[in-house]
């Protein structure tokens, strides 16, 4: 697909969030009829609200208003937003979709049902902005995992931030929870284990200072909580930390490096 990378969106924090630029025909503007008849006849509940463009997706809409095509989230998760708070909901916080362990979707939350997500507002990539449930979606993009709140302006300087990290690795490291693990028949089931854990998104979504604070833990952690603090480097998104993790797993965790 004629997508040319360009380096011209910075996130709040003035670092680069690569994109690309669409410099082909606009087939998917020209499809807007027959790609809104589509959506609206193949999911539930789902009004198309925007035009289909090839020119910007899901996440420059929700991340980028609406400025070209990004493939990698990971500059605004580490800059853009403040802590997985999914328990304190609210209107236009953003969500974030995955499948099998890999950011597919953005969308705004535009209506709320108590304190569970009821309506979202996205851009299925070429296709049309679309308002729908938050699982009326095509399948490849999964599920809500993330739950994200823009950072003001003024506050990007945030503080607290380490005590509520540390109690997130607390958490992965009690006792009870590493028990979990012994029934894993294999390093691998183990892992998805660990990931299946909430705070293992939360850690995710903290960046630096998540990498930080797993960093500290690793110069004294070993047996089954040297196991979880490796799966949780493994998949920062640090890309130091990565590679630590990388570079201490060896054969016998039998885990390979996230790219």
């Amino acid at each position: 697909m004629p997508y040319n990378p360009y380096t011209d969106w910075k996130t709040t924090k003035g670092n680069i969030a690569p994109d690309s630029h669409w410099s082909g025909t606009d087939d998917a503007a020209a499809a807007y009829a027959q790609l809104k008849a589509e959506v609206e006849r193949n999911y539930s509940g789902a009004v198309v609200v925007g035009t289909s463009t090839r020119t910007y997706n899901c996440h420059a809409f929700v991340h980028a208003s609406a400025h070209a095509w990004f493939n990698d989230i990971g500059p605004f998760l580490r800059d853009d937003y403040y802590l997985f708070t999914p328990g304190t909901l609210q209107l236009n916080d953003a969500v974030v979709y995955v499948k099998n362990g890999q950011i597919t979707h953005s969308g705004f939350i535009i209506q709320l049902s108590g304190n569970s997500v009821a309506r979202v507002r996205s851009k299925w990539g070429a296709y049309p902005v679309v308002e729908h449930p938050p699982n009326s979606v095509p399948d490849i993009y999964g599920s809500i995992v993330y739950y994200l709140r823009k950072r003001p302006e003024h506050a990007m300087a945030m503080t607290g931030e380490a005590p509520e990290i540390s109690k997130l690795i607390d958490n992965v490291l009690n006792e009870n929870r590493l028990r979990d693990l012994w029934l894993a028949s294999t390093p691998q089931v183990a892992e998805e284990i660990v990931k299946g854990w909430p705070e293992f998104s939360a850690l995710q979504l903290n960046g630096a200072a998540a990498a930080d604070l797993i960093r500290d833990r690793l110069k004294e952690a070993s047996g089954d909580k040297l196991f979880v603090l490796l799966v949780l480097a493994k998949h920062s998104t640090e890309h130091d930390l990565r590679s630590l993790a990388f570079n201490r797993m060896g054969a016998d965790f039998s885990l390979s490096p996230k790219e």
